[in-house]
């Protein structure tokens, strides 16, 4: 949630700061799932991610908006959940996802 929350207010400045964000997402997500042994250890903080983002995305009754519609936001937004597919896909299963034994 921390990446999301610091991304959010970062990749205004260039798309690629945005390009930047979506691959460190792509390293945090990937080291999870590593260090979990199991892919849903990469999806954990995914959809942690996904649930931030989604948050700070909405509108306020001001008006007010964090992450915006523009190419910077929509590449962060979309960058970062095709990361969490990635890291979801490349994380081999060392553990069964049903008992947590070595397979």
């Amino acid at each position: 949630m921390l990446l999301a929350l610091i991304g959010s207010f970062s990749f205004g400045r260039s798309l690629l700061i945005a390009a930047a964000l979506c691959a460190l997402n792509l390293a945090a997500f990937r080291a999870a799932g590593w260090a979990v042994g199991t892919r849903t250890g990469a999806l954990v903080p995914a959809a942690a991610w996904l649930t931030a983002t989604g948050v700070l995305s909405l509108p306020r009754s001001e008006g007010d908006v964090i992450i915006t519609s523009g190419a910077g936001g929509m590449l962060f937004l979309f960058g970062g959940a095709a990361a969490a597919l990635i890291a979801a896909a490349l994380t081999p299963a060392t553990r069964s996802w049903l008992t947590g034994l070595p397979q």
